[in-house]
């Protein structure tokens, strides 16, 4: 379920906060990765997700957590492709 879907079906729900609050933590730690600055990563993830529960609602039901989400799971795909192909050229 999208978390346009979700919040659509329960815009209170524990479950779409919780979604909401990973996707938040995961673009605020691949801010900071890049750049080494908390503030400035807290600022991209505010600006990406939203610093406040109703900016976060309404960018899920416009659709734009989903197309973040999705983002963040290619990349951290992508990275445990690199990382487990690291492992295996070591051994």
């Amino acid at each position: 379920m999208s978390l346009r879907e979700l919040a659509e079906f329960n815009p209170r729900s524990s479950r779409l906060r919780d979604q909401i609050e990973v996707l938040w933590q995961e673009v605020a730690f691949r801010a900071w990765k890049q750049d080494g600055n908390e503030d400035r990563a807290c600022a991209i993830a505010n600006q990406s997700v939203g610093g406040a529960w109703s900016e976060r609602l309404a960018n899920a039901r416009s659709g734009k957590l989903d197309e973040i989400a999705e983002w963040t799971t290619t990349q951290a795909l992508a990275n445990a492709v690199r990382l487990a192909g690291l492992a295996v050229d070591r051994t």
